[in-house]
């Protein structure tokens, strides 16, 4: 099932709208059982009164313990429930615009667009940098964010800002401008979601005496 990853990360916060997670999906189940009415072709059946092997081991006799996984499966449950999870409780995800990063990266030696894709999402001051790895390699990335996305957000340039990576939690620090790529490191089958919280300028306040 890790192969699958990046194409859920993009499908879960490429857009406003819910996800759908197929039965067994986030347990990778590979749907290898011999059905009724199919040979084990790789698919799970819809016609059949049938068992999924991820799920009845998950479900462990009522008690959903997951003592019958494996520890990849484990692995791949954990990262489907964080996703969805961010896709949740993230508003620039749920309420948030989208702007696509591609025309700004074409194939470089910093980023493959055969292998990579990456997005912008934005509510409010929060901002979401979005990369998805296709590739079963390690890659390191050079993102660019062109003038365009900074006029369209209104984003100021940040020469050192802290980021939070949500899928793991851990904090970086970058450069935000559109003189320079982002430079981000992404395990194969991969993505990485990283959140900068901009701080919105002062409004002045202007006091006005009304003469009676």
């Amino acid at each position: 099932g890790r192969p699958a990853l990046p194409a859920v990360l993009v499908s879960t916060t490429i857009d406003t709208c819910p996800m759908m997670v197929y039965f067994g999906q986030e347990l990778g189940e590979r749907g290898m059982d011999t059905e009724g009415f199919s040979g084990r072709n790789g698919r799970t059946t819809i016609f059949d009164y049938w068992s999924v092997d991820t799920i009845c081991r998950w479900r462990d006799g009522g008690t959903f313990s997951g003592r019958e996984l494996n520890d990849g499966e484990r692995d791949l449950q954990r990262q489907y429930a964080r996703l969805l999870h961010i896709a949740r409780d993230e508003r620039a995800i749920s309420e948030g615009d989208f702007f696509d990063l591609m025309y700004a990266n074409p194939h470089t030696e910093g980023f493959n667009p055969h292998r990579q894709y990456a997005f912008l999402r934005k509510y409010k001051n929060e901002l979401l940098i979005i990369v998805a790895n296709f590739d079963e390699r390690d890659t390191q990335v050079a993102v660019n964010i062109p003038t365009h996305a900074f006029d369209y957000f209104h984003l100021p340039e940040l020469q050192s800002v802290e980021a939070t990576e949500l899928l793991t939690g851990t904090t970086i620090t970058l450069t935000l401008s559109p003189e320079g790529p982002i430079i981000l490191n992404l395990p194969g089958y991969s993505g990485i979601i990283v959140k900068i919280e901009i701080a919105l300028p002062l409004v002045q306040q202007t006091t006005i005496n009304v003469v009676h």
